[in-house]
């Protein structure tokens, strides 16, 4: 039977939308993939997706979830081969049902026509993200198959031996063009040019965080709201002194890490040496997405009279600056 005689179609519209909007997520999804009739007539109820997650390892996973906890659709694709995505097997999940995921073949549908898919049965609200972890191996693959999709949140490790450095810098910057958070880690990710990196720094991301250890001049360029990464402790001082004087201003919340074998005292005197600053209570607690609680806190103030708490992560060997609302 073909996709577009199926009875319920020729339901009146407002029938339709209504029998349609009765249906469980997974049985929406499958019907949605039919044919293009079907893909229309779920196009018409203006779904919102939670997330649209593209999850590469050794094999590729698509999990599309909607605003009802629980639900969601997996597809799956067989190995990340060497040449190119080989499709495979989409399986559809419900947590509740305790048979666990069950399986419908459809080795003519690639991952970019299944990710293009959803977009569209998704136009009305949708957020993609795409994570790619160190074990993958062939990322020409990976940046032909995916090159111009706008996700909104990339995460990229990267192991330094895979011989794929060029191409995977590539899946980096071509897929973080339209991200709002971007996470990567793997030294091959970076050149030893601070051009190339700057050039990703300037972006205006809500959250940027790096496994690479960042210079001032990378953080004087630095547009993102949001951002962690790693420093010399001795250029932390000129970090404070540049933001007091107006630099930088749009940054949130910044977590460096460092290494020091000294005590608080000693660290403290040298991170606001010839700085104005004011004390935070030891018990301060400091709320910015989640509840921070800073050693050795103290406040400063820059020329344009904005205020910001900087201190040592209660947990972590890190120095937080937090611009206080």
């Amino acid at each position: 039977m073909r996709g577009d005689s199926f009875p319920i179609l020729q339901l009146p519209p407002n029938v339709l939308h209504k029998t349609l909007r009765s249906m469980q997520f997974f049985d929406l999804m499958i019907f949605s993939l039919v044919s293009k009739a079907t893909r229309k007539a779920t196009q018409a109820l203006e779904l919102a997706a939670l997330g649209i997650l593209v999850k590469i390892d050794q094999d590729l996973k698509i999990t599309i979830y909607n605003g009802s906890i629980g639900f969601y659709l997996d597809i799956y694709y067989d190995r990340v081969a060497n040449t190119r995505l080989e499709g495979g097997n989409v399986g559809i999940g419900i947590e509740r049902l305790p048979t666990g995921t069950v399986y419908l073949k459809r080795s003519d549908l690639s991952p970019r026509q299944c990710l293009d898919h959803f977009q569209e049965v998704f136009w009305h609200y949708k957020k993609i993200f795409i994570e790619i972890d160190h074990t993958v191996t062939d990322y020409q693959s990976i940046y032909e198959e995916f090159k111009g999709i706008k996700f909104n949140s990339l995460t990229m490790l990267m192991n330094r031996a895979n011989g794929e450095d060029e191409w995977a810098r590539k899946c980096a910057m071509n897929f973080s063009r339209q991200c709002d958070e971007i996470d990567l880690d793997g030294e091959p990710l970076f050149t030893h040019t601070a051009c190339e990196f700057q050039n990703l720094a300037c972006q205006k991301f809500k959250q940027f965080h790096s496994s690479k250890k960042c210079t001032l001049n990378d953080l004087l360029v630095m547009e993102a709201k949001d951002f962690v990464s790693s420093i010399d402790f001795e250029e932390l001082n000129l970090f404070l002194k540049f933001w007091i004087k107006g630099f930088i201003q749009h940054l949130k919340c910044v977590e460096l890490y460092v290494e020091s074998d000294t005590s608080d005292l000693q660290n403290i005197a040298i991170l606001f040496k010839n700085i104005s600053y004011e004390e935070a209570p030891n018990d301060k607690v400091f709320e910015y997405k989640y509840r921070l609680v800073c050693r050795g806190g103290r406040y400063i103030q820059s020329n344009d009279g904005i205020t910001a708490v900087v201190g040592f992560d209660d947990f972590d060997n890190c120095v937080k600056l937090i611009v206080l609302d």
